[in-house]
């Protein structure tokens, strides 16, 4: 389950706006002026905070014609920075004839989020009833992993921020909703818990509170 976690937080640690609309629908957007200077390149610095009272807030230097983010950290409201991401150099249209870009590890299959995801996957799901504020199921797919373990992975987004929730297909079917077994840690500004419901592998990952992220796994039940 670590080799899930860490693809996981690599894959989406940088900030962006995934969804404009449905991020200043949580979130004010503040421009704090231009003129900075990010890898050779004059850029905006914007601040983004959710309106529900997080704990922290992104600034984001951006390039105003391309949209790059060329900067951005993630900082605590008392100005304590939790992550930092910064472009030392810039190219456009590199020459990348003779480099090997590497897909995903696992082979993974899109799910229809528009039809009954148990029947496409073949097995009982989670079903979370407390989503933190503003997010909503953007995406799911599924994938085998190296030991041979079906993965259904959900996607939900707020227009800003991305919570994962992974579910292993359980080797039998469990009794009630209860939480089993679950470790929790914190890699920088990303909350990890791990462990087992319903006899199903589970990861849950976000950039969000341990409250938050226990608060929603702990109110998933299995689908009938």
């Amino acid at each position: 389950m670590q080799d899930l976690r860490e693809a996981f937080v690599l894959r989406y640690r940088d900030f962006r706006i995934r969804d404009l609309v449905r991020c200043l629908e949580s979130h004010a957007i503040t421009l704090e002026g231009g003129g900075f200077i990010v890898a050779g390149v004059s850029c905006e610095r914007i601040r983004v905070e959710r309106i529900d009272g997080s704990t922290f807030y992104y600034r984001a230097w951006v390039e105003p014609q391309t949209g790059l983010v060329l900067r951005w950290e993630q900082r605590a409201l008392d100005n304590l920075l939790l992550a930092e991401v910064e472009f030392e150099s810039l190219v456009y249209q590199p020459d990348l004839s003779g480099r090997q870009l590497r897909g995903s590890t696992y082979t993974q299959q899109e799910l229809d989020l528009a039809q009954d995801l148990e029947e496409q996957v073949g097995f009982a799901l989670l079903q979370p009833q407390l989503l933190p504020a503003g997010y909503r199921l953007e995406s799911a797919f599924v994938f085998t992993d190296a030991q041979e373990r079906v993965w259904v992975t959900r996607l939900y987004e707020d227009g800003c921020d991305v919570l994962a929730l992974m579910q292993s297909k359980p080797p039998v079917s469990g009794g009630g909703p209860a939480l089993g077994h679950m470790d929790s840690l914190e890699t920088g500004a990303w909350v990890v818990m791990a462990g087992e419901i319903e006899r199903s592998r589970v990861i849950g990952v976000g950039r969000l509170t341990f409250d938050e992220v226990r608060t929603f796994l702990q109110s998933s039940l299995i689908g009938d």
